[in-house]
């Protein structure tokens, strides 16, 4: 018979090919033998949020937090799972739970960052990639959603009727631009890093391109 770990084995497997299907289907044998299994309760709510199912990853992640309270990572990836829910309440209460446990954990600015992003608290959202930057000088990611705040702000500003909406929208494109600049020697490979490089000089050539 196979044990939990054969079965969670063949579940990474699957999942390093992408296939979650696949990989659920042996994670959940691998709670069938041992149901207290958190490695495998983590890897299922892995894969329902990569197969856009966050109310089933929010679940498998309240199954891991229930066998280990005091671990971050289970409150912060329900966290952005019950923000994908548009449960944002619930989602900064497990953000303060992930931030008590690491408070200096670069993946918790980040995905807060995220979030407070997607409700477009530009401010927040700022300031959470300037301090996930801070502990990880040595990864884009910061630099590249530090640019995503400009470029959206500026966007917005663009649309405005503010006199100067347009000034202040080349500002930020500018800045957008500069932390593009700075993510692409941390990435060089990163093809999306260039695209998106490239689209801020257009919209500094014609700012309205940007809409």
């Amino acid at each position: 018979a196979r044990t939990r770990f054969d079965h969670f084995f063949l579940g990474e497997l699957a999942r390093t090919r992408h296939d979650y299907k696949a990989a659920l289907s042996h994670y959940q044998d691998a709670l069938q033998v041992d149901p207290d299994d958190y490695w495998s309760l983590n890897m299922i709510g892995y894969c329902h949020m990569h197969s856009q199912q966050p109310a089933a990853a929010a679940a498998a992640y309240t199954a891991c937090i229930a066998r280990r309270p005091d671990v971050f990572w289970p409150y912060l990836v329900r966290a952005y799972a019950l923000s994908e829910l548009q449960q944002f309440e619930q989602s900064q209460r497990d953000f303060d739970k992930a931030f008590e446990l690491a408070p200096n954990s670069y993946f918790v600015f980040l995905n807060r960052g995220f979030v407070r992003l997607k409700q477009k608290d530009f401010d927040a959202a700022q300031a959470d990639f300037t301090k996930a930057a801070e502990l990880r000088p040595d990864l884009s990611a910061p630099h590249e959603n530090l640019a995503d705040v400009s470029r959206l702000r500026g966007r917005e500003l663009v649309v405005s009727n503010l006199p100067d909406g347009v000034v202040r929208a080349a500002a930020e494109f500018q800045t957008s631009l500069a932390e593009l600049t700075k993510a692409i020697p941390l990435s060089p490979q990163q093809g999306r890093l260039y695209f998106a490089r490239g689209l801020i000089r257009v919209m500094l050539s014609d700012p309205k391109s940007a809409l």
